[in-house]
């Protein structure tokens, strides 16, 4: 019932129905995705949508979407973001021309859809076309594979290529019944293409950047990746390419992720963050979190986004955009550059930390300032007027379980329902540059600690999260079938004898292995061991490895694979 009553009149004008959102919903988490730059809640209801566990009824996500702004040549500022369509929107659907950074009305309606694939599809589809049924019309792809948006409308000045996808024949073009198949991230992929420049910016009341983004949520399902990390079970990742289509250069462009997190009640959350780690989180504020059936009850989990790619910063900036500890490393990112929260309108707090209005409020919270244009200050909440305390760029970077640092929980700051923004930047935006931002939300749950004291455990899974992410080959279900892979990622199958092992394993497989590179990464995707297999009858010496689950992963020039390895 949260803000229902204040979008309850928009679901007509939406554009709502069955093609334009899709739940994501491989794992434990069913997450609802909508095609105009928001999402996690539902446009009829007006209810939240980030289900965790998958069917409890439990949300701990209201919303949340993508900022960005920045300054064109003449200081003129230009926003675009999204949070409950209120006012309306600023994004819609489809790409932009690369002439004009345009499009047409037909166009906009063939993309006002969300596509939908799984792991399983593509199996599906591989081995029905290796074995000729596609090419028969015997066996009838998924409906969005047939349809998946590889392609733009060169004849009408857009992108000749868009969604992403494996060209088995490499002639550029998408066509499923000459092989080519989606190319998704994990075991199941949500992707959409929205713009800001076909109408009015009526959200947040800014001149429109001239940008396309082509949105990916997904998530992995697959048992022997959750086997490894288990903590992916309730884990969602999201990735927005975004492209400068316009012939304007946006100057200290902030590009960041707001999010309402609401835990079940959401009127007794905090918030916090930590930036050596790339983390943003929201907790229960007491023990019990109480709103009837919907909440959490004891033991409330906490919600956490975690920065895993930004923007990369201008060249010679003199700042430590990526808080490495190293300045201007060559492709250093803007990654969790401030970290901001504020207030939803209910109740009795100043008018400038609650919900933004016009685009300057948009972008003073991008850069850790409040709609007034105050700054942020280490204390209390962080609205401080006469007061010493200095200007940061992170709100509650201190750890509410040790009490040490500033924090909401140690300050006992008043417990509301919030909001934050994770932002990167700032960076130089050109004309035609393309930036990549990717984020993971990831749900921690403990039945033996309550509300504060589970930041520890949280903040190991999210360590968890961006090994995994960092690996170069991601495991996942899929399992290729011969002839129809990407030439330089083609399957490789392999064995591992014995398994489980105590010491010595062989690896044999039947295709060539000499000269090939392995690696081991434990459960926690650390790489413990690097080699090159030199003989026919090659063995890898495991004593120095702790019992436990690990990946073997073998990669040549052509071929790549993966498996799972217990050692005893």
């Amino acid at each position: 019932m949260k803000k229902q009553l204040l979008i309850m009149f928009t679901a007509l004008a939406a554009g709502l129905n069955s093609q334009t959102q899709a739940y994501l919903d491989a794992n434990n988490v069913k997450a609802l995705i909508m095609n105009r730059g928001d999402m996690f809640w539902n446009l009829s209801s007006g209810q939240a949508s980030y289900e965790v566990p998958k069917n409890s009824g439990k949300h701990c996500n209201f919303a949340n979407a993508v900022w960005i702004g920045g300054l064109d040549g003449g200081g003129q500022l230009k926003t675009a973001g999204m949070t409950y369509r209120q006012n309306g929107v600023d994004f819609w659907p489809g790409p932009l021309t690369l002439a004009n950074a345009t499009i047409d009305n037909t166009t906009s309606n063939n993309f006002d859809k969300v596509w939908k694939v799984n792991m399983d599809d593509i199996n599906q589809f591989l081995l029905a076309y290796a074995n000729g049924s596609v090419t028969a019309n015997t066996f009838t792809p998924a409906a969005d594979i047939l349809s998946w948006p590889g392609n733009g409308n060169v004849s009408l000045g857009y992108a000749s290529q868009l969604a992403p996808f494996v060209d088995v024949n490499n002639d550029g073009v998408y066509d499923p019944y000459q092989g080519d198949y989606p190319k998704i991230k994990g075991d199941q992929m949500i992707f959409y293409i929205c713009n800001d420049k076909k109408s009015v910016h009526t959200e947040t009341q800014g001149v429109p950047l001239g940008i396309e983004m082509q949105v990916s949520a997904y998530s992995y399902s697959c048992p022997a990746v959750l086997a490894a990390y288990p903590e992916l079970n309730n884990t969602t990742f999201y990735n927005y390419r975004i492209i400068n289509r316009s012939s304007l250069q946006h100057n200290q462009t902030m590009a960041g992720v707001w999010a309402d997190v609401s835990i079940g009640n959401e009127q007794d959350d905090y918030v916090g963050c930590d930036p050596t780690l790339d983390i943003a989180y929201a907790f229960n504020s007491d023990n019990v979190d109480n709103a009837g059936a919907t909440s959490y009850g004891n033991y409330p989990p906490i919600v956490s986004y975690q920065m895993l790619k930004g923007p990369y910063a201008d060249a010679a900036d003199g700042i430590d955009n990526d808080h490495d500890g190293t300045t201007d490393e060559p492709f250093e990112e803007t990654k969790f550059n401030k970290f901001m929260h504020y207030y939803s309108n209910v109740g009795f707090v100043p008018p400038q930390v609650i919900d933004p209005s016009i685009a300057i409020h948009y972008y003073n919270y991008l850069t850790s300032y409040w709609k007034d244009g105050s700054p942020l200050m280490a204390d209390s909440t962080g609205f401080l007027v006469g007061n010493t305390a200095p200007v940061v760029p992170y709100a509650f970077p201190g750890d509410p379980q040790t009490n040490t640092g500033w924090n909401e929980y140690t300050k006992n700051n008043p417990a509301r329902d919030k909001r934050f923004i994770i932002s990167n930047g700032p960076f130089t935006f050109k004309p035609g540059q393309v930036m990549d931002m990717e984020f993971s939300i990831l749900t921690t749950f403990d039945s033996s600690v309550t509300g504060h004291k589970n930041i520890a455990k949280m903040k190991n899974q999210n360590v968890a999260i961006k090994n995994f992410y960092g690996l170069t080959n991601p495991p996942t279900c899929q399992s290729l079938t011969t002839g129809l892979q990407e030439k330089a990622n083609q399957k490789l199958e392999f064995a591992i004898l014995p398994n489980p092992a105590s010491d010595l394993i062989m690896i044999q497989s039947s295709a060539s292995l000499i000269g090939a590179d392995v690696t081991v990464h434990n459960s926690l995707g650390q790489l413990v061991i690097s080699d090159k297999i030199n003989s026919a009858a090659y063995k890898l010496d495991l004593k120095g490895l702790a019992s436990g689950l690990y990946i073997v992963e073998i990669r040549n020039a052509t071929m790549s694979g993966n498996s799972k390895l217990i050692k005893n």
